[in-house]
C-alpha cells in the first residue's frame, strides 16, 4: 500500500514536533525545588544508632533504616524535650520520613502508646485481671 506524497509529510511533520517538544522538555531549567513528597511509617522500633543518627523500623516482615535530619522532632509520651536515649526498643512508633536521593530522611519519630483491641472475656475482681480475646 502506497501513501500518498501529503500524508508523508504530514507524518515527517509529526514526527519532528514530537522531537522538538521532547527536547525542550529535557532542556527545560528547573525552577525551585518541589517540595518532597511527606511519607508514614509504623511499627516497632527495632534498632537505634545514635552514633549514626538512625533508627530501624519493622513491621510485619519488613524492616526500613531511617537517618535522622537535625532538625527531626522526637515525640515520646510523658517527656516534654525528650532525646533519643528516650526511645525505646520494641516499642510501636510512627516515623515521618521523606525520600531524599534514595534515602529515607526521618523528620518525626513519634512514640506511640500501646494499643489492645478484642472483646473483654472475663474480669476476675479478685486477682485483678482482664481477659481480652
Amino acid at each position: 500500500m502506497k501513501l500518498n506524497g501529503t500524508l508523508m509529510r504530514w507524518l515527517a511533520g509529526l514526527a519532528l514536533l514530537f522531537a522538538v517538544a521532547a527536547q525542550a522538555e529535557k532542556d527545560k531549567p528547573q525552577t525551585a525545588a518541589q517540595p518532597r513528597k511527606e511519607s508514614v511509617c509504623a511499627g516497632v522500633l527495632s534498632a537505634m544508632d545514635e552514633k549514626e543518627n538512625t533508627v530501624t523500623v519493622k513491621w510485619l516482615m519488613f524492616k526500613k533504616t531511617f537517618n535522622l535530619a537535625k532538625d527531626c522532632t522526637l515525640v515520646v509520651a510523658h517527656k516534654s524535650q525528650p532525646k533519643f536515649a528516650d526511645l525505646r526498643l520494641e516499642e510501636h512508633v510512627e516515623v515521618r520520613y521523606q525520600d531524599v536521593d534514595g534515602v529515607a530522611v526521618a523528620h518525626r519519630v513519634a512514640q506511640t502508646e500501646p494499643t489492645l483491641v478484642g472483646f473483654v472475656e472475663a474480669v476476675d475482681k479478685k486477682a485483678r485481671t482482664i481477659t481480652v480475646k
